[in-house]
């Protein structure tokens, strides 16, 4: 079930009220004002002395995730999270989709970034830089 909508915080509200599978919002424009971990940052001093990070990336994610998760009265547990642009890093082999959905189905997943969402696509940035990820599937929220 894919959701769409944008700038309303009432039907945000109405989107995550309806328990989706993912509970994935993507905050093109800031507005939601979350706390959110600047997960570039966090990742690469996490990943600046490993030979292999690729190897480890996906653990220290995850450790991220749980250590930066918050719980707001209104949405429940939820991460949010910023400078995204390491998790594309081809080098680090994230599968994107699977991050997104998984971390979107056990709390409310926020992407703060810029990009868009067409078609069930998300793009990275914009459509011309090539980078994306299929939202097939995926319930989700955008607000632009």
């Amino acid at each position: 079930m894919q959701e769409n909508h944008s700038n309303s915080f009432n039907g945000l509200m109405t989107f995550l009220s309806t328990t989706p599978k993912n509970r994935l919002i993507i905050d093109l424009n800031g507005s939601m004002e979350k706390e959110g971990i600047d997960i570039g940052l966090q990742l690469a001093s996490a990943l600046i002395e490993c030979e292999n990070p690729s190897m480890i990336v996906g653990n220290v994610i995850y450790k991220l995730i749980q250590e930066h998760k918050a719980l707001d009265n209104k949405i429940g547990y939820y991460i949010a999270l910023k400078n995204i642009g390491i998790l594309f890093e081809p080098t680090l082999k994230i599968n994107m989709r699977m991050l997104i959905d998984s971390v979107s189905q056990s709390m409310t997943l926020i992407l703060n970034t810029s990009g868009k969402v067409r078609n069930n696509t998300f793009y990275f940035i914009d459509e011309e830089s090539g980078i994306t990820v299929s939202l097939a599937g995926m319930s989700y929220y955008t607000i632009e």
